[in-house]
């Protein structure tokens, strides 16, 4: 990594890793990198005649062409940039953009079946979770929403469920949804063992996902106790965040701060961020459970736009840029 000038000394963590003691000279072409262990300052070379130099290339002849160089357009909504990135199938949701390698970041649907959204405003989260609708929707698969339709504009024909009565009655959809993909599992493996296994299951089963819009009103609902004649599903929920890897049915929810404050002791959040996969936004690293970073805690109290954030795969954490659901009258970036 080669930063030249940037705005500020914490901007050099990005690329560095760490906040440099010396900054650039400040003339141009000027810049800081690690170089043995210890960070430096350099100087590029500077191009004399700029003019002449550009007046000597010339088109190509031979009928090649340079790959064209992918960047983040700040002003496109998330639904033209699903239908210019999706991929055939229905387990990969593109989701953003990696803003360091500028590539498409994705959700795997087979390979995930806990997944966080985490937003300390808010912004980001409700942007998301209608992203989120609009390419579930379109990529067919079984989904299932815990919360309020009316909130979202994607939700339209979504199966919704809010009163415990309701959510009781999905989670006996979902046993039941468990049992036929276990059993499908289990009858392969004694006849085939493991190879091929996911390929099978991928092509029996469609992949089922349960979007929750607020963890903390789920976790209230599901903690509460019963009423008179009512049914329980604490458990039988925790049962499926424990072994819901490897069968194509993925939970996706939206932490908030009170959920947090209030419940990250359970086993519903500690089960559901074990899977150390989902995404922060909107920066306030330090009112957050999810993401993990050694950034000094200056840093770790400033807000961002709230279409970015930090994505966590298998605890590794990647700088993301989440297009905005409607991104009209914004100006390209």
């Amino acid at each position: 990594m080669l930063p030249l000038v940037l705005s500020e000394r914490g901007d050099y963590y990005e690329f560095l890793e760490c906040a440099p003691q010396e900054l650039p000279s400040g003339c141009p072409g000027s810049g800081v990198t690690v170089y043995g262990g210890e960070v430096v300052q350099f100087q590029t070379a500077q191009i004399a005649d700029p003019a002449r130099l550009c007046a000597s290339f010339r088109a190509s002849e031979c009928g090649c062409r340079a790959q064209k160089i992918s960047y983040i357009d700040h002003g496109q909504s998330y639904d033209a940039f699903f239908r210019e990135q999706d991929v055939p199938g229905r387990a990969v949701v593109p989701l953003g953009w990696y803003e360091r390698e500028i590539k498409p970041y994705c959700l795997s649907l087979w390979d995930t079946h806990c997944y966080t959204v985490s937003d300390v405003s808010g912004e980001g989260a409700h942007s998301m979770i209608e992203n989120l609708l609009y390419a579930l929707r379109g990529k067919g698969v079984e989904l299932r929403l815990i919360g309020a339709p009316e909130h979202f504009e994607e939700a339209r024909d979504v199966r919704a469920y809010q009163t415990q009565e309701e959510i009781v009655a999905l989670m006996r959809e979902l046993l039941a949804e468990f049992q036929r993909r276990v059993a499908a599992r289990n009858a392969y493996k004694e006849q085939h063992g493991t190879q091929g296994l996911r390929a099978y299951l991928e092509q029996e089963f469609r992949p089922y996902v349960v979007l929750i819009e607020s963890y903390s009103a789920f976790c209230g609902v599901a903690y509460a106790a019963p009423a008179e004649g009512q049914t329980g599903f604490r458990e039988i929920f925790e049962t499926y965040l424990r072994d819901a890897g490897g069968l194509g049915v993925t939970f996706i929810a939206v932490l908030d701060e009170a959920c947090y404050g209030q419940w990250y002791t359970k086993n519903a959040v500690q089960l559901l961020l074990a899977g150390k996969t989902g995404v922060h936004l909107g920066g306030r690293l330090d009112r957050q459970k999810l993401v993990r970073t050694e950034l000094p805690l200056r840093e770790q109290m400033k807000a961002a736009a709230p279409e970015t954030g930090l994505a966590v795969e298998a605890g590794r954490v990647s700088a993301v840029y989440i297009p905005a659901h409607d991104a009209g009258g914004r100006e390209k970036d």
